[in-house]
């Protein structure tokens, strides 16, 4: 029914615009030297010299590795005529000093340093050096050895060894004293160096369940005797045998003589080949805990081993033999 127009403006684009173009830029002339440059960039002067033998570019890298090599010959410093330097010269007089009081001597010539000052009228000479006023010391009874020698050794005046073995004599007996007991002790002043310090205090571990302290007071030496809380609570260790029962129990912590007195009250009733891994060991052994943090250890009281089929149980009794 209708025609359209034929001037065709529904297919104009009204974003076109048309643009001017740029005139073209002259190409600048390329120098000799900067020819030269990409010449050379060009060229490989390090081939590798194990291939393609005899060739130009085989030719162009020995040359280059003559040159490289005739370069480090020419600046090398000669061989046969080593250059001399200059030394400073040793410090003598003053300036050698000076350098001393800078440094530290080392520890076996005395480790001093700094000057040593001349002394001036205030110092005066001294007849022998002072002694300190107080010492500690620390004897250990030793095997077969005496309280009171042992004392006297130590430092002590007969008089003051005499007095503490019979304080000490009154409350235990001096066989008693196990051999490796820590003796701590405190000397005092002394009048001269011709005379034995006398004792101001003495501590000894007398039994596990008591100690011992021993004062001066006056002219006299005095004891405090103090005991000791024990717990006896015996200690029971179990655990598998493993590969073997000795370094199965002593890795748990039982004793050496503890473990000797089970395998061998074990072995007394089961044979020891007959002992499997997985079978497993029970031991009570005696112990003894102080209030002040030390444990001891006793003999074996229980040995027990089970195995599947049956469990051994034995115990000691006062004739020292095992009875399950």
């Amino acid at each position: 029914m209708f025609v359209p127009n034929v001037q065709g403006f529904e297919n104009a684009g009204g974003t076109t615009a048309l643009s001017f173009g740029r005139a073209i830029a002259p190409v600048a002339p390329v120098s000799r030297l900067e020819r030269l440059r990409a010449a050379a960039a060009q060229v490989d002067w390090v081939p590798d010299l194990g291939t393609r033998i005899g060739s130009r570019d085989w030719w162009r890298g020995a040359a280059t590795c003559a040159l490289l090599c005739a370069t480090a010959v020419a600046i090398a410093p000669p061989v046969f005529n080593p250059l001399h330097g200059q030394t400073a010269a040793p410090l003598t007089g003053t300036d050698r000093e000076e350098a001393r009081a800078q440094i530290i001597a080392p520890l076996a010539w005395g480790a001093d340093t700094g000057r040593h000052m001349a002394s001036n009228d205030l110092v005066r000479p001294l007849t022998e050096a002072p002694e300190r006023p107080i010492e500690q010391r620390t004897a250990t009874v030793g095997h077969g050895d005496s309280l009171g020698d042992m004392l006297q050794r130590a430092g002590l005046s007969e008089r003051d060894a005499q007095d503490t073995v019979a304080l000490v004599a009154t409350t235990v007996s001096l066989g008693d004293l196990k051999p490796g007991t820590q003796i701590p002790m405190t000397l005092g002043r002394r009048p001269n160096r011709s005379v034995a310090r006398p004792l101001e205090a003495l501590s000894l571990r007398a039994r596990f369940d008591l100690a011992l302290d021993l004062k001066r007071v006056g002219d006299r030496l005095v004891m405090e005797r103090h005991a000791i809380a024990v717990d006896d609570t015996p200690l029971r260790i179990t655990g598998a045998v493993g590969s073997s029962l000795y370094r199965s129990a002593r890795a748990a912590g039982v004793p050496i003589r503890a473990v000797e007195a089970y395998i061998k009250a074990i072995a007394s009733k089961v044979p020891v080949g007959q002992i499997g891994s997985t079978d497993t060991y029970d031991l009570i052994v005696e112990r003894q805990r102080a209030a002040t943090g030390e444990t001891q250890l006793g003999k074996l009281l229980f040995a027990g081993l089970g195995q599947r089929s049956h469990k051994t149980q034995l115990v000691q009794w006062n004739d020292g033999t095992w009875y399950e």
